[in-house]
């Protein structure tokens, strides 16, 4: 375990956003992979791999790069945790603001017009997705992201806050793969059978 854990550090510093992007990748795969088995209650055999690899690349190509270098930004500009209590409560609150009330609200937005694409829907069923789901995103959002990063901005050393912050993505991710995902399997269903008629009873 400490090999492991000395060797995803040394990645970390040698390859830190391509790291932080595998890793997000991973857990917004097994995210999806938690989503569909615990929540959709699907057995093995029925789970969409397809799903689960979209998903994951969103979090390769869009979420892990982009949080880096938000975590960057935010370091650059705000500065560290300080070197007392009080410090580091000013700068975390500071980054809080930053992070949950400036970046948060346009970030899922993006999020999910990215999610949107990757899933192959054309803007009007994007557009509607954001209608259905960014209010609960961001609500939700609030809900678990302030407390979690005022800890971490304020007193978790910069090269350990990506870290500190995965231990709380697994729950998160399987939110959002639930969220994003749960009219595809409905729309699926609803298509048209060979016969022209639909598979959806009436």
């Amino acid at each position: 375990m400490k090999r492991v854990l000395l060797l995803y550090l040394r990645l970390l510093e040698n390859h830190p956003w391509k790291t932080q992007a595998l890793q997000t990748g991973i857990l917004m795969s097994m995210g999806d992979v938690i989503s569909q088995s615990l929540v959709e209650k699907k057995k093995f055999k029925d789970m969409d791999p397809v799903r689960i690899a979209r998903f994951g690349a969103v979090g390769v190509v869009f979420l892990g790069p982009s949080l880096w270098a938000w975590y960057q930004t935010l370091h650059r500009f705000v500065g560290p945790g300080g070197r007392n209590t009080r410090e580091r409560v000013v700068v975390g609150l500071k980054k809080v603001f930053w992070d949950q009330v400036v970046l948060a609200p346009p970030f899922y937005a993006v999020f999910l017009v990215v999610n949107g694409a990757a899933q192959q829907k054309d803007w009007p069923a994007i557009r509607q997705s954001i209608d259905d789901n960014f209010k609960d995103i961001i609500i939700n959002n609030w809900k678990l992201w302030p407390t979690v990063q005022f800890v971490n901005f304020g007193f978790i050393p910069l090269k350990f806050q990506v870290l500190f912050e995965q231990a709380f993505c697994l729950v998160w991710n399987t939110y959002l793969a639930w969220k994003t995902n749960r009219g595809e399997d409905t729309e699926e269903s609803e298509e048209p059978s060979e016969s022209g008629k639909s598979d959806k009873t009436k």
